[in-house]
C-alpha cells in the first residue's frame, strides 16, 4: 500500500522519537526528607526502626509524627497572638504504591495506641450500648458516621488509613458525595462545629473536639482524590473546596529492589520511650471546656523567625513569583509551622513556649512538606498549563487513533479540540509543555503548523494504522 508523503516523514521521525517523559513529576523527586527536624523521641524512634526495617524515611517519618500528634493533639493549641490560636492536630497525604510496607509501619507507631483501646475497652467491661466510647481511629467511614461515632465517642481521634481506597472508595466519594466528605474534613481541621441533621436519620452536634488525618494511598488513588470533580481540565473539587490546603504531602522514592534483609534486635528502646509517651498523652483527659486547653506560645525570637517565613512564602505568591498559581497551599503554610512546632513542644512535654530551635525544627520539615505538595499537586493536576498540556495529549492520542492520521494542523485544536484550549493562548502553551517532553513535534508547512504525535504514546494498532495510510 503506497505510503503518504507525511506517513513517510512519521516513519522517518521514529527513529529519531525518544521515550517521551513524563507529564507528572512523580519520578522526579524532590530533596531528602529532614528526618533531623523530629522532634528528639519521635526522631530516635523513626531512626530506630529504619535500622532494621527497610521503608523510605518519609514514610516512616510521617506517620511517626502522626501518631504523635494523634495521642497529644487534646492536650494542647498552638497561639500565635491574641486572635490567633489553632489547634495542633496535623492531616498527612501519603503517596505509596503497593509493596512499600505502608501496614508495616502504620501498625509499628501505632502499637502503644492500639494497646491503649485494648486496655480501655478492657477496664471499663465493654460498652453497655455496645458502641466503643474509647475508638482512637476510623477509616471505612462516611462523613455522617464520623460525625456520629465523634459526637457519642472520645473526641480526640483520627481519620487512619494505610489503605486509603478503603475511605475514597468506600465511602463512594464521587461527585454527589465529595462535597459533603471534604467539607467536613475541612471544618473539623480548625475543630469547628458540625451539625448534622437528617429528617428520617439520627441527628448530631459536633463540636469541643479534635481530628487528625493520616491517608495513605497509591498513586492512582491519589489521582483520582486529585481530579475528583475536575470538568476540562479545571479545577477539581479537592482544589476547589481548599481541601487539599490543609495536608502535609509526602511521596517518597520507592526502595524496593534495596531492602536486603536486616535482622531486627531484641530491645528498641527508642521506641519503648516513644510508646510511653504516646501512652502518657492519652491518658491526660480530653477537656471538658476547650477554653481552658493548654496554649502554647512562641518566644518572641521563635515569633520573629514564623513571621519572617511566613512573610517570604507570602512574597512568593505576587504575581509574577515563583509560587504564582500555588496561593492555596501557600495559605496555610505558616499555620501549619505553627501546628508542627505546637505537636513538638506538646509531645516532648516542654515548657509551654515555642523556642527558637524548634520553631527552626517545625519550619525545615514544613518546607520540605510543601516542596512535596507543590510537586504532587503542580504535576498536572493543580497547575493550570501542564493539565492542559495532559488533557491534549490525551485529545491527540484519541484524534490519531479515530481518524487514522498521523498529525493535526494547530488551527484544528482551536476548531475541534478541547473546549478550554481553543484559543492560541492555552493551546500554545500546552504544545510548548508537549514538546519539552518529547510527546510531540511541531514542524511548520505553508502557513499552518503541523503537529505530530510521538509514536511511542500511540498503541501499536494506531502505528500499525500510521504506517500503512493510502
Amino acid at each position: 500500500m503506497k505510503e503518504s508523503k507525511l506517513a513517510e516523514l512519521a516513519l522517518a521521525d521514529d527513529a529519531i522519537w525518544e521515550e517521551p517523559v513524563s507529564l507528572t513529576s512523580e519520578t522526579v523527586y524532590g530533596y531528602d526528607y529532614p528526618t533531623s527536624c523530629l522532634s528528639q523521641t519521635i526522631q530516635n524512634a523513626v531512626n530506630e526502626f529504619l535500622e532494621f526495617t527497610q521503608v523510605p524515611e518519609a514514610l516512616a517519618g510521617s506517620v511517626g509524627l502522626a501518631a504523635a500528634t494523634l495521642s497529644c493533639q487534646h492536650t494542647a493549641d498552638v497561639v500565635l497572638d491574641s486572635q490567633k490560636q489553632f489547634p495542633i492536630s496535623l492531616y498527612f497525604l501519603i503517596q505509596q504504591n503497593t509493596g512499600e510496607r505502608k501496614s508495616t509501619v502504620s501498625r509499628y507507631f501505632l502499637k502503644a495506641l492500639e494497646q491503649w483501646e485494648d486496655d480501655q475497652h478492657h477496664e471499663s467491661h465493654g460498652d453497655e450500648d455496645g458502641f466503643d466510647h474509647h475508638r482512637l481511629k476510623y477509616e471505612d467511614s462516611t462523613h455522617e458516621s464520623l460525625i456520629m461515632d465523634i459526637a457519642s465517642g472520645r473526641k480526640s481521634v483520627a481519620l487512619w488509613s494505610d489503605e486509603a481506597a478503603l475511605i475514597l472508595g468506600g465511602t463512594s466519594l464521587k461527585e454527589n458525595s465529595a462535597l459533603a466528605y471534604l467539607g467536613t474534613l475541612n471544618k473539623a481541621f480548625h475543630s469547628d462545629k458540625i451539625v448534622h441533621r437528617r429528617k428520617q436519620a439520627e441527628s448530631a452536634e459536633l463540636s469541643g473536639y479534635r481530628l487528625s488525618c493520616c491517608l495513605m494511598m497509591q498513586e492512582q488513588v491519589m489521582g483520582h482524590l486529585l481530579n475528583l470533580g475536575s470538568k476540562n481540565g479545571g479545577t477539581g473539587l479537592a482544589e476547589g473546596t481548599g481541601f487539599l490546603t490543609r495536608f502535609l504531602f509526602a511521596a517518597p522514592k520507592s526502595i524496593i529492589g534495596t531492602r536486603n534483609y536486616r535482622e531486627a534486635p531484641d530491645q528498641v528502646p527508642m521506641m519503648e520511650e516513644f510508646n510511653k509517651k504516646i501512652l502518657h498523652h492519652l491518658n491526660k483527659p480530653v477537656p471538658k471546656n476547650w477554653s481552658e486547653i493548654k496554649k502554647i506560645r512562641l518566644t518572641p525570637d521563635a515569633k520573629k523567625l514564623w513571621i519572617a517565613e511566613h512573610d517570604r512564602i507570602e512574597q512568593l505568591c505576587a504575581p509574577g513569583n515563583e509560587l504564582e498559581g500555588y496561593e492555596g497551599l501557600a495559605s496555610k503554610y505558616g499555620e501549619q509551622i505553627a501546628r508542627i512546632s505546637g505537636v513538638f513542644c506538646a509531645f516532648e512535654d516542654k515548657e509551654d513556649q515555642i523556642t527558637p530551635a524548634t520553631m527552626n525544627s517545625a519550619i525545615d520539615l514544613a518546607r520540605w512538606h510543601f516542596s512535596e505538595a507543590r510537586r504532587i499537586t503542580g504535576a498536572g493536576i493543580i497547575n493550570k498549563e501542564l493539565r492542559n498540556a495532559i488533557q491534549l495529549k490525551d485529545w491527540l492520542i484519541d484524534h490519531f487513533l479515530e481518524n487514522k492520521s498521523d498529525h493535526v494542523t494547530a488551527s484544528h485544536i482551536l476548531n475541534f479540540g478541547p473546549t478550554n484550549l481553543r484559543n492560541a493562548k492555552a493551546r500554545d502553551e500546552a504544545l510548548v509543555i508537549l514538546k519539552k517532553h518529547g510527546h510531540v513535534n511541531l514542524k511548520e508547512d505553508f502557513r499552518t503548523v503541523l503537529i505530530k504525535l510521538n509514536p511511542k504514546l500511540i498503541p501499536s494498532v494506531a502505528n500499525a494504522n500510521l504506517a500503512n495510510l493510502d
